[in-house]
């Protein structure tokens, strides 16, 4: 069993633009994801879903 450690926890320290530009784009890939045909998973490929996936993190990354 390997030995995880959980990543620090860091403030963002966001002006109000930030944060409002912020929820715009969190809102933006919400969106995409609810528009998502999850019984499209586990079929002939993942790449939608690898993208969905990338795009939230990069979001999140860029915001934080």
């Amino acid at each position: 069993m390997a030995n995880e450690q959980s990543p620090q926890k860091k403030s963002a320290n966001l002006s109000v633009d930030q944060m409002q530009s912020g929820i715009a784009r969190i809102e933006k890939r919400i969106a995409e994801l609810e528009a998502y045909d999850v019984n499209t998973i586990g079929q002939d490929n993942q790449t939608p879903t690898d993208v969905l996936r990338k795009k939230v993190n990069s979001t999140l990354q860029d915001i934080l």
